[in-house]
């Protein structure tokens, strides 16, 4: 997804985006609260923009990440 995208180093974009799913899975279920899966979407969303050419975001759309796996419940985990 991250090279149909553009990304201009998508395996660095998809750890990136492991960790951050994975921190947030962890810490969803430390705090028992989806907090962090809100704090998550807006963190990725700063990586994709930052990952993207700016020539290629319109083909990402900014609705696009709103729709990906990044949507953790805090009980998904247990």
């Amino acid at each position: 997804m991250a090279t149909a995208a553009g990304a201009r180093d998508p395996q660095r974009l998809g750890r990136r985006l492991t960790a951050l799913v994975e921190g947030t899975t962890t810490l969803s279920t430390s705090l028992d609260s989806d907090q962090p899966a809100h704090d998550a979407v807006a963190a990725a969303r700063v990586l994709i923009d930052n990952a993207v050419p700016d020539e290629t975001a319109p083909r990402v759309g900014r609705e696009h990440i709103g729709r990906t796996s990044l949507r953790i419940h805090p009980h998904s985990a247990r």
